[in-house]
């Protein structure tokens, strides 16, 4: 597949409200939601650079895609979350999700996670490594350096794809961030294949949020 398709392919996407979404409460967690929806996933663990401890999901099969499809060799995408978010913010629309339209639509799907979120919460070698100060001083271009370039590595030997990604706010910062990155930039331009910026943000100087600050 080539980008311009790819770019098409994205079109014929439903951001749309998922009419028939089950509204009762659930645990808030990926594996719950994507059973609920009958999806198959996968959990990943990833050991970045500083050793923190990240989790991602993968959505390799669409919905009526049989196991035997597992293997199958498929155009990769990766989806990233926001700020104070995590990969759960890509299915929690039902059917409508983008995570899951776009494993029916044929994609190899991982969705990223990074430190500080429900599931990014451990280092190694540091027990309840989250409850200490100093696991909470990170920035965002940690987070482009060391979370997404380790799961950038683990995607690309898994898969031996170039990526497409999506990143949605932070998620754009943060690949910004790494193609800007002296460190990392070459990397990075070698490994995407197309980068979909959805509501991208740069600064958060007027944010209210004292957590942000």
């Amino acid at each position: 597949m080539n980008v311009l398709s790819g770019l098409f392919s994205f079109m014929d996407l439903d951001f749309s409200g998922d009419p028939d979404l089950d509204t009762k409460e659930h645990s808030g967690k990926f594996e719950d939601l994507a059973r609920e929806a009958n999806y198959y996933f996968e959990k990943h663990c990833v050991i970045t650079q500083d050793a923190h401890v990240l989790q991602m999901f993968r959505l390799p099969l669409g919905k009526n895609e049989s196991m035997m499809n597992l293997d199958q060799d498929k155009p990769v995408v990766f989806l990233q979350h926001g700020v104070l978010d995590s990969a759960d913010t890509w299915i929690l629309n039902g059917k409508k999700s983008i995570g899951f339209q776009l494993a029916d639509l044929g994609y190899d799907v991982w969705l990223g996670n990074i430190r500080g979120n429900k599931y990014c919460l451990a280092k190694v070698g540091e027990r309840d490594a989250y409850l200490k100060k100093s696991f909470w001083d990170f920035t965002w271009q940690d987070s482009a350096r060391y979370d997404l370039k380790a799961m950038f590595d683990y995607v690309y030997d898994k898969t031996n794809r170039d990526i497409i990604y999506i990143g949605h706010s932070q998620g754009c910062i943060m690949m910004w961030a790494a193609l800007g990155d002296p460190e990392t930039s070459v990397y990075f331009n070698n490994r995407v294949k197309l980068f979909i910026a959805v509501g991208p943000a740069l600064f958060i100087d007027n944010t209210k949020s004292k957590l942000l600050r």
